[in-house]
């Protein structure tokens, strides 16, 4: 419809036909105040919409020089007389559908005041170029007109938020700002969940939220703020939703807000060795990880003992000490967060370590029954039945039901042992070194098996170590042991690791030892001991000096002869087997020695027959 326009003012008449061939909605009854109902948040009673408010029903605030009758009201109320219209309700608002373009819009605004604009047309006047202040009116002329149409968000709000820490974002600008949407009025904005309403409600994860409406004016035009907050669950990591709404007198629209929550990424649990040794990179035991590509600065509260973590990388590495359930707190600092400050982000991770939990070394006495027993333990525990144990010292013994190592160890010294289990939950083979070090209970005593002479121990050129003679220590080591035995026969040996005596002798008689062994505590005391073995011949008789045939002089009677040992060989000679038959008087022959003394008393050639016998 063409309007005439005259003087800078539409006839009354003409402007009332216009609008009643316009008509498209009667949205609600003015009064005094407007739009400004009771209570509701801190924007909707600012300056902004009660400023725009006066901009409508006096449109000359729009301009330099204001004019008679060029507010807006003068269109759109039925009665052209503000002071009734600042005193009582109007009977009618009447909207058209350009004036509908202006709800949110000041760029709607400033073209239609523009050189050529749709105002100008209905009042007479341009305005190129609006001074800030005048922006600053438009700003809240259009968030006025705003409240007369339902809001309509351009897109879905979303945010970026830190675990465990708190964001704000303002939702403003996500709704339509190009006249297809209106705004949020006094209590128009709400956050909700799936079960519904509340000033702060628990999002679907465990977080919460809450709006806050907010104005702030800097230095120009205004800027409206419709602020929601997050507090997002300590230790979260994923999707976080909650809902929120926007109002006005017209409708209300409902959005989702999709929270992405920064956290830690990496699992909640992870299981070890002990003893097993884990490196960095793909052989870490755990790595931290974060939603947060650029996450930095890895942390952890105390480690399981042997472990520790790669502040760079976020690797846990290191060989495990102990066993058991470790409940470790970890974290990373975020840097991609936009709704709330970066910071360090938690998880709660358990670290189990499964092995052998009990003692790695046990010290006993020699010759002293163990107590308590050594009793093998585990985690997770072990299936009765399935312990192991690499070797048993002598004097103990080892229970593979019940993991009990128990007994009177005889030889000391360090025995390194693998005690091992295959546990239940989940089930696995475990072990573990152990090393048993039983000390010396003191100096060896020396003892043998070998006969004592005159019993034989063997005979001469037969072969000795079937018998296994050897020389024996009390309190035995199972190192530093040493055997000795001096005075052996021609033939044999000891050896001095293990005092076995082996070898052929070839010599036959009684033979003097002198048998020594020592221990870790240190020597023990000689055994003197004599060793007998027997001939495989005869004797061989012989003399010292050597007896010949007569004419050779041996002594002169009445005068003591030189002694004369009657010699005889494959000893030992039996004791009182010496005999020297035929010898002049007063000579004789020691029967157990062989010596022949005394003073002949008969001149002449003597034959005498030197005899012996041995076993």
């Amino acid at each position: 419809m063409q309007l005439d326009v005259q003087g800078g003012r539409a006839p009354w008449v003409t402007l009332q036909q216009h609008l009643a061939a316009c008509l498209r909605q009667v949205v609600c009854a003015l009064g005094m105040g407007g739009l400004l109902l009771s209570g509701g948040a801190a924007w909707a009673q600012s300056m902004l919409v009660a400023q725009g408010r006066v901009a409508y029903v006096n449109a000359g605030q729009l301009f330099t020089v204001p004019f008679n009758n060029s507010r807006c009201s003068a269109c759109h109320y039925a009665t052209d007389a503000p002071a009734a219209d600042n005193a009582r309700q109007p009977p009618a608002f009447v909207l058209v559908s350009n004036h509908h373009t202006a709800a949110n819009n000041v760029s709607a605004l400033l073209t239609s005041f523009a050189t050529g604009g749709k105002m100008v047309a209905q009042i007479g006047n341009t305005l190129d170029s609006p001074s800030v202040a005048q922006q600053d009116v438009f700003k809240k002329l259009s968030l006025y007109i705003g409240q007369f149409k339902a809001p309509v968000f351009q897109s879905a709000p979303t945010m970026r938020v830190a675990s465990g820490l708190s964001g704000t974002r303002n939702i403003y600008s996500l709704l339509s700002a190009d006249g297809t949407g209106g705004v949020a009025s006094d209590t128009g904005l709400t956050i909700t969940n799936s079960t519904g309403a509340s000033v702060v409600a628990t999002s679907d994860n465990g977080g919460s939220a809450s709006a806050a409406q907010a104005v702030t004016a800097p230095a120009g035009i205004s800027i409206l703020a419709y602020n929601v907050a997050y507090q997002s669950p300590a230790k979260f990591n994923g999707t976080d939703t909650f809902h929120v709404t926007v109002a006005n007198p017209t409708a209300s629209v409902t959005q989702p807000v999709t929270v992405t929550v920064l956290g830690i990424s990496s699992a909640a649990s992870v299981r070890g060795v002990k003893g097993s040794t884990y490196s960095a990179g793909a052989g870490a035991l755990y790595k931290v990880t974060s939603s947060d590509s650029g996450a930095t600065t890895f942390t952890s509260t105390t480690l399981p003992g042997g472990l520790s973590i790669s502040s760079s990388t976020g690797d846990i590495t290191g060989t495990p000490t102990v066993t058991g359930d470790f409940v470790v707190t970890v974290g990373a600092t975020t840097t991609t967060a936009t709704h709330s400050a970066n910071g360090q982000v938690f998880k709660d991770v358990t670290i189990s370590i499964d092995g052998i939990s009990s003692a790695a070394s046990v010290t006993y006495t020699q010759g002293t029954a163990v107590s308590p027993n050594y009793q093998i333990t585990s985690f997770p525990a072990a299936q009765a039945g399935f312990y192991t144990l690499s070797s048993t010292p002598a004097g103990l013994s080892f229970n593979t039901s019940t993991g009990v190592l128990s007994g009177t160890p005889t030889t000391s010294g360090v025995f390194n042992l693998t005690v091992g289990a295959r546990t239940s939950s989940p089930v696995s083979t475990v072990s573990q070194a152990l090393a048993v070090t039983v000390t010396s209970a003191g100096l060896p005593v020396v003892s043998t098996n070998l006969p004592a002479s005159p019993t034989s121990s063997g005979n001469v050129n037969a072969l000795f170590d079937a018998f296994a003679y050897r020389v024996n220590l009390s309190n035995p080591s199972l190192t530093l042991m040493s055997f000795g035995a001096s005075g052996l026969p021609s033939g044999l040996s000891i050896n001095t690791s293990t005092g076995l005596i082996t070898g052929t002798p070839t010599q036959s008689g009684d033979f003097d030892l002198s048998l020594t062994g020592s221990n870790a505590t240190g020597a023990g005391t000689a055994l003197a001991w004599t060793m007998r073995v027997n001939p495989t011949a005869v004797p061989g008789i012989s003399s010292t000096p050597a007896l010949t045939a007569s004419p050779i002089v041996t002594g002169t009677v009445g005068s003591a002869i030189a002694a004369t040992q009657i010699n005889a060989t494959n000893l030992p000679i039996t004791a009182g087997s010496y005999a020297a038959s035929g010898l002049p008087a007063g000579l004789s022959v020691d029967a157990n020695t062989g010596l022949i003394t005394g003073i002949p008393t008969q001149s002449g050639d003597f034959a005498v027959v030197l005899s012996a016998a041995n076993p």
